[in-house]
């Protein structure tokens, strides 16, 4: 006990768990990381049948009760719409993929 003491949480914003531990942005690091969830769909899905599922996904996200569970697991959430989402997962795959091979990780890269 008292043997270990965290630097900085990897997220974008403080855990409510930890508030006085600092991100690392917060101390210049421009990184965040966390887990993310996402539901996809394959091409040529039936945009209404898409908006069905995303109306469904966004109203659990703001149900109160909803809310109070992700936060008693220490799930932070972020809604993104579905033009907003597909953009982000795009430049994610980018990001790692840049950071893989500009530091040759993994036999393909060596």
């Amino acid at each position: 006990a008292g043997e270990l003491r965290c630097l900085a949480i990897f997220s974008k914003q403080r855990l409510n768990e930890f508030p006085d531990y600092p991100t690392a942005m917060e101390q210049g690091v421009d990184f965040a990381l966390g887990q993310w969830r996402g539901l996809a769909a394959p091409k040529g899905t039936d945009p209404e049948k898409i908006k069905i599922i995303h109306d469904a996904f966004k109203a659990t996200m703001e149900d109160p009760d909803f809310q109070k569970l992700a936060k008693k697991a220490g799930i932070l959430l972020e809604y993104k719409g579905t033009e907003e989402f597909a953009k982000w997962v795009v430049e994610q795959d980018k990001f790692y993929k840049d950071l893989i091979i500009s530091n040759k990780l993994g036999d393909k890269y060596k």
